[in-house]
């Protein structure tokens, strides 16, 4: 894999104050970025440089000079491979959520799309040199299978897919992209 593009993106309205509250852990990239972020990271099983982000904020006029709207990031694993990662929660954007994950390499790519609420609608995309084929997956949304994992987890069937550690080098990494983009690190924002 070469090249990795991922995105969530969807409609937050400004009267929703946590979401655009910098101090509060506000910000596009906090909100839905930090899932793209995730999920590259899970795909390459290693941790990315973060090699340069750019964002679109709220303004001074709205007090949201330190929230991003938008934001886009590129990051560049050890063994080469590039990733694009954005969110944006834009007044302008639908209240369809824009998850998607696209998956390139020198023999094909892989694209999916309804990541976040794939009971609503899906697709996994296959393109090869001599085939292009997509896929459908029945079944829940993906929070029912977050909470379905808990409880295994809290009655001991199985050991948690993530931990802190997980937790932590996904904040080091948002933190990061924020200062690539000349914000504050949400941590900083008081």
């Amino acid at each position: 894999m070469n090249h990795l593009r991922a995105n969530f993106s969807v409609r937050i309205p400004i009267f929703r104050p946590l979401r655009h509250e910098a101090a509060l852990g506000g910000g596009a990239m906090m909100d839905s970025g930090r899932y793209p972020l995730h999920w590259v990271r899970t795909i390459m099983g290693s941790e990315p440089e973060v090699l340069s982000a750019n964002c679109i904020t709220a303004g001074a006029t709205t007090g949201g000079e330190q929230i991003d709207l938008t934001m886009q990031a590129k990051l560049k694993f050890a063994n080469g491979a590039i990733a694009d990662i954005g969110s944006s929660m834009a007044e302008h954007l639908s209240r369809t959520s824009d998850t998607s994950l696209v998956l390139e390499g020198s023999l094909g790519s892989i694209e999916v799309s309804g990541l976040i609420a794939p009971h609503l609608c899906n697709s996994i995309k296959l393109t090869t040199a001599v085939v292009e084929r997509t896929y459908r997956v029945p079944g829940h949304s993906t929070y029912y299978y977050q909470l379905q994992h808990v409880k295994d987890c809290l009655q001991g069937g199985t050991s948690a897919l993530t931990g802190g550690a997980d937790a932590i080098n996904n904040m080091r990494l948002l933190d990061q992209i924020y200062q690539q983009a000349g914000l504050l690190s949400r941590g900083q924002c008081h």
